[in-house]
């Protein structure tokens, strides 16, 4: 095995083990920088297709919670996921061909103040 130089002062004389990072790869150390560094470092975080699973469930109706413990991840990770795709999104859709069917939900809101009647005798 060859050894590997370090990416700081590219010295391959001087570099010796150091213990491992928290997601199980090799370090290493350079005696002549004295600086710490991973040749070959596992990648973090999911998988894309986990990623786009926990879309296509959210977009099925499938609550945030449910899909953190249907995909053993937790919550607040799909909460991101959802909220960066909605980034992505475009402020106006651009297509224009017409459609027969639109589907809409029904939602009542209200703007201002409730004012109640005060009740004098």
């Amino acid at each position: 095995m060859t050894n590997p130089t370090c990416p700081h002062c590219h010295s391959a004389c001087f570099v010796i083990k150091c213990g491992l990072n928290d997601s199980g790869s090799q370090r290493l150390r350079c005696q002549a920088c004295r600086r710490y560094f991973t040749p070959q470092p596992k990648p973090a975080g999911y998988e894309q297709s986990i990623r786009t699973f926990a879309l296509k469930l959210h977009l099925e109706g499938t609550s945030l919670r449910a899909i953190g413990r249907l995909l053993h991840l937790n919550h607040q990770t799909v909460v991101n996921w959802v909220n960066a795709e909605a980034q992505r999104l475009p402020e106006l859709v651009c297509d224009q061909t017409p459609t027969r069917k639109v589907e809409i939900d029904e939602l009542f809101t209200f703007l201002g103040k409730k004012k109640s009647k005060s009740m004098s005798c």
